[in-house]
């Protein structure tokens, strides 16, 4: 991560990602519940705002205006290269988290260039989901979010970037700092 943060050694340490010409158009797709959008403001900012500038997809800018709830989140779950679903106590008792959720998880068993990433929140109540999905949550890694490291986690987790630098290419791009995460 220390590597990846610098910009140094990209090449190395970087993960494949799919070629940019295939299906896999955005970075990720945001899933949360309507009741907590006032959590993504800081997921814009870091994420499509910082230095990597990833390219987010969420329903309340991304989605056509009168098409099918079912078609987007199947359309944006196939188009992205991450899913991250916010794991809060709303998106548990919501039936679309659930839709979004059991998706994700097909959607990346099936294709390997694809990954879920399951942000926890605090004082989640993980009794109310459903036998198969507390079975994922069970065997799979995710994130805390009240994790100390968890922006680092989270942008080494997101598609391997480069930063673009506007010097000379024979220097090197400078570090990115910790208050940039």
């Amino acid at each position: 991560m220390w590597l990846y943060e610098r910009n140094l050694c990209f090449k190395w340490i970087s993960r494949p990602e799919p070629k940019e010409d295939t299906v896999l158009k955005i970075d990720a797709f945001l899933a949360f519940s309507h009741v907590d959008v006032d959590l993504i403001k800081e997921y814009l900012d870091k994420l499509e705002k910082g230095p990597r500038q990833y390219q987010l997809r969420f329903y309340q800018r991304d989605w056509q205006i009168g098409a099918s709830i079912p078609d987007c989140i199947l359309e944006s779950i196939e188009c992205s290269k991450r899913v991250i679903i916010l794991m809060t106590n709303n998106f548990v008792n919501s039936s679309w988290g659930m839709f979004e959720f059991r998706s994700a998880i097909k959607a990346t068993s099936m294709d390997p260039n694809k990954r879920l990433l399951v942000i926890l929140y605090p004082n989640v109540n993980l009794d109310n989901l459903e036998p198969e999905l507390k079975r994922y949550m069970t065997y799979n890694t995710y994130l805390r979010r009240d994790d100390p490291q968890f922006w680092r986690k989270l942008m080494y987790s997101m598609p391997h970037k480069e930063v673009q630098c506007e010097q000379s290419a024979l220097t090197e791009c400078p570090a990115i700092e910790e208050s940039q995460l």
